[in-house]
């Protein structure tokens, strides 16, 4: 199966895991499609998948994935941005900015200020 094809994968299932919060969660049409970026299309988030099929390790290259990626995030949106990346053992792994985690945290606990 060629990358291509396996990173299409990994951002279909991840669109259907977020239909629990998002029945409108789908894959994005693509860079570059309007107001469409990343992978996939939720009201809550941007999420960008990383497919690592080679390697057990679960790491994102600053520069190159997570500078690029916030960059395509507007500055005036609310949501946040968070990776899947897939290892070679196919385990899914989450990574999130530490503050934007916060956020989250207290907005699921009830918390008042969540800046």
């Amino acid at each position: 199966m060629s990358l291509s094809k396996k990173e299409n994968t990994l951002e279909r299932e991840v669109a259907e895991d977020l239909k629990f919060c998002d029945k409108y969660s789908r894959v994005t049409r693509g860079s570059g499609s309007g107001t469409e970026i990343l992978d996939v299309l939720h009201e809550e988030f941007f999420v960008s998948c990383k497919d690592r099929g080679t390697s057990k390790n679960v790491n994102l290259d600053y520069n190159r994935e997570v500078l690029k990626d916030n960059a395509e995030v507007p500055f005036y949106s609310d949501k946040e941005l968070f990776w899947v990346v897939r290892n070679s053992l196919n385990d899914k792994f989450a990574i999130i900015d530490w503050n934007a985690f916060l956020r989250i945290l207290k907005l699921a606990y009830g918390e008042q200020d969540v800046n």
